[in-house]
């Protein structure tokens, strides 16, 4: 395994630039990519954690010849990563939190960090950077930023049709439900796609990490479909069954999105 030391080498020759350090971490930040990193001190396991939004590439990256993920996906939690948001772990009060990862070689960091890097759609800010340089109205601009980071009418549209409630679970509880979309962001056809409701679901948080990253899809019937790579018992830690399905019945237009899903997005 590349120890911290190699990965903290490495990192500035790739862009980076050491932010600050403390006993925990190391901040790295490329103005270029205007991606934040951080590597942990004194750790063999995992010592490179990227920010939480490349959750949505977390098989991607984890599918690199001699990389080293958490299966499934688990975030690090660490109050030292200010870059980073925060949500509730262990303790009473929410935490900074990100993705860790290990390799086994230098090939598999430099290929870590190229997909890293470059898979721009993937990214939340540089989506937002180029809403803000398009042509489009200020207005319309301003519905995609907010569909982007998950609020405005988009999320308030899913929240009625699904009378605030996961679409999946029931869970009716706001603040943990996530406004998803079921063709990726990246891939939508315009602004029309990204922001119809039909291309939505309201998930809570643990099945949205599951559907986002491909390890759950549903039928046309709204019954759920588990990927191969996803082990059974830990479908059941994330508190989900099999015998799930969607709450509401599907539209056409929505039936659509969810083949492009199972097609596309779901690992077979």
């Amino acid at each position: 395994m590349i120890s911290a030391e190699v990965i903290s080498a490495t990192l500035p020759q790739q862009g980076f630039e050491i932010v600050s350090e403390n006993s925990k971490t190391i901040h790295f930040y490329s103005g270029e990519h205007k991606a934040d990193v951080y590597v942990k001190v004194d750790t063999k396991t995992q010592p490179l954690v990227v920010h939480p939004d490349h959750q949505n590439i977390f098989s991607r990256l984890s599918s690199i010849l001699g990389v080293i993920g958490s299966q499934p996906m688990t975030f690090y939690h660490n109050s030292t990563m200010r870059a980073f948001p925060e949500r509730m772990n262990t303790g009473q009060k929410p935490t900074k939190y990100g993705l860790a990862f290990g390799f086994k070689t230098q090939q598999a960091l430099a290929e870590f960090l190229d997909l890293l890097l470059n898979t721009k759609q993937n990214s939340i800010l540089l989506d937002l950077s180029d809403i803000d340089n398009s042509d489009l109205k200020e207005t319309e601009k301003e519905s995609l930023r907010k569909a982007r980071i998950g609020q405005g009418k988009f999320r308030s549209d899913l929240i009625e049709e699904f009378e605030g409630k996961c679409s999946l679970t029931g869970v009716g509880t706001p603040e943990l439900l996530k406004a998803s979309h079921i063709k990726p962001w990246s891939v939508c056809e315009g602004a029309d796609e990204r922001l119809s409701p039909a291309n939505g679901l309201l998930l809570a948080a643990n099945a949205d990490a599951l559907f986002d990253s491909g390890y759950i899809s549903f039928s046309e019937l709204g019954e759920i479909t588990v990927s191969p790579k996803l082990k059974k018992s830990y479908l059941q830690k994330f508190g989900l069954s099999e015998e799930l399905r969607l709450k509401a019945p599907i539209s056409p237009s929505r039936r659509k999105f969810l083949s492009f899903h199972r097609e596309h997005v779901f690992l077979k």
